[in-house]
């Protein structure tokens, strides 16, 4: 028999997708719950945050934080987005977002730590944990993602993770009325651990 089979997780949500145990010696990944709510609207009302993710409402408000609550369950209720909120597995606190949305063989990803938790390598490993989950238990043949011209601290990230710039995509999207250029970054299975196919 194929097809999508379906499971419960503890907050009875049908997904067509365990959620998997993502984590290492730092930070685990799991799915956002109603818990995430309060720490979402700060971390999403920072103004670093607004400057380079333009597609996150300002002012950013307790239904827009249940609303992307929302959209997360459903994109795991349908196999086609997996968002994680990053938790500190000392304390438990949620320190930041990353996830894949998925079109075919490709996967889109994107990040983002959490205003006083930067800067310490919490978005790097939590890259490097999806980007491996996406590439080998999802079967996609490339992760890309892209970062605003002008970001460089995301850029950075995304080579340390060990994505490849492509190119800069001009004129690639709107940002609150303004088009902005984009670097394209991607990751191929070959790639995963420093491997390359390349010659």
């Amino acid at each position: 028999m194929s097809g999508p089979f379906f499971a419960r997780d503890h907050y009875n949500r049908l997904m067509s997708h365990p959620a998997p145990r993502l984590e290492d010696d730092v930070i685990a990944l799991r799915r956002w719950d109603e818990s995430d709510i309060e720490d979402s609207v700060v971390a999403c009302s920072d103004p670093e945050v607004i400057r380079w993710i333009p597609r996150i409402p300002t002012p950013y408000s307790e239904q827009d934080a249940r609303e992307f609550l929302a959209l997360a369950d459903n994109g795991w209720e349908d196999g086609r987005s997996f968002s994680f909120a990053i938790t500190e597995r000392a304390s438990g606190r949620t320190v930041g977002s990353v996830g894949v949305t998925v079109n075919g063989s490709i996967g889109d990803v994107g990040y983002f730590v959490f205003a006083g938790h930067r800067r310490r390598g919490i978005g790097e490993r939590a890259l490097k944990l999806v980007s491996r989950w996406a590439l080998q238990e999802l079967g996609l043949a490339r992760l890309q993602l892209w970062v605003m011209v002008g970001n460089v601290a995301s850029a950075r990230l995304a080579e340390k993770a060990g994505f490849k710039r492509e190119g800069i995509l001009r004129a690639w999207m709107d940002n609150r009325g303004t088009r902005v250029d984009a670097i394209m970054h991607s990751l191929l299975p070959s790639e995963m651990d420093g491997r390359s196919d390349d010659k």
